[in-house]
């Protein structure tokens, strides 16, 4: 983690590409899960008066807190790192174009279809929709927890957005011309030896 946090001289040579590329989808996994970190606290504070006692209770507060925000705090700042020094790196091309597509591949085989997509957001929007109606028009009695744990099944749409973005950003990039090799070769060009023996 501290090399991660580390942006200092030639950190970013210290990561590949491939390497930034996952970290983006382990935080954006990390945001997803959160619906199981919801479950998980409930069943800890629901548990630790009958099996930690009261004593343990700032234990399992502080277990409960950790569960309910570090999922989301780390996956954010994984999925930020990581687009900022990809993005970074690709503006001042520290990557050879190998290393481009091998990161692309990686990626599109870690990409939803667009039927999938489409699906998976029309899952989520149903869900948001149910769920308003169920606790605020039905008046339907519910846990607190219980509306969490759903609310958060619309984080699953976060991983495919990431990577999508990242599919993007590298297609982009591998379509775009290089400006130092064509500089290069116009500099090339002026000091020929032609030039010279005139």
């Amino acid at each position: 983690m501290p090399n991660i946090l580390n942006n200092e001289g030639n950190s970013l040579e210290q990561w590949s590409l491939l390497k930034l590329v996952k970290i983006a989808r382990i935080g954006s996994l990390l945001i997803a899960s959160q619906f199981l970190s919801v479950a998980l606290d409930e069943g800890i504070i629901r548990m630790h008066t009958y099996y930690f006692g009261p004593r343990l209770g700032l234990f399992a507060m502080a277990a409960s807190i950790m569960l309910r925000f570090a999922p989301i705090l780390i996956g954010t700042v994984l999925i930020i790192l990581a687009s900022w020094w990809l993005s970074d790196g690709l503006t001042r091309i520290k990557w050879t174009e190998s290393e481009i597509e091998t990161a692309r591949l990686w990626a599109e085989s870690h990409d939803l279809n667009r039927t999938a997509m489409w699906l998976l957001f029309s899952l989520a929007f149903v869900e948001i929709v149910v769920s308003y109606f169920a606790w605020h028009v039905w008046k339907i009695p519910h846990l607190r927890a219980t509306r969490l744990f759903f609310d958060s099944l619309t984080l699953l749409c976060i991983p495919p957005l990431v990577v999508s973005c990242i599919v993007d950003e590298l297609r982009q990039d591998a379509l775009a011309p290089r400006p130092h090799s064509d500089w290069a070769k116009c500099h090339k060009g002026l000091h020929s030896e032609h030039w010279g023996e005139r």
